[in-house]
């Protein structure tokens, strides 16, 4: 799993896998699942998604 830092929080958050967001709406576009971290590990069951684009406008890889 990779790393990301949220650029406005400095929070940490693993980028858990990409999905198809299914609603109506939306159908089709592709979303970011992520988890944010808990010491050394992803956390306890807290997961959010949030749109591609927006997500690596807000979000930078840890390398």
């Amino acid at each position: 799993m990779k790393k990301f830092f949220n650029i406005k929080t400095d929070h940490v958050y693993y980028k858990l896998d990409e999905v198809v967001n299914a609603t109506n709406d939306r159908d089709g576009q592709i979303m970011v699942m992520y988890s944010p971290q808990f010491g050394n590990d992803v956390s306890s069951g807290v997961i959010y998604v949030r749109e591609r684009k927006e997500f690596y406008e807000k979000f930078k890889e840890i390398k």
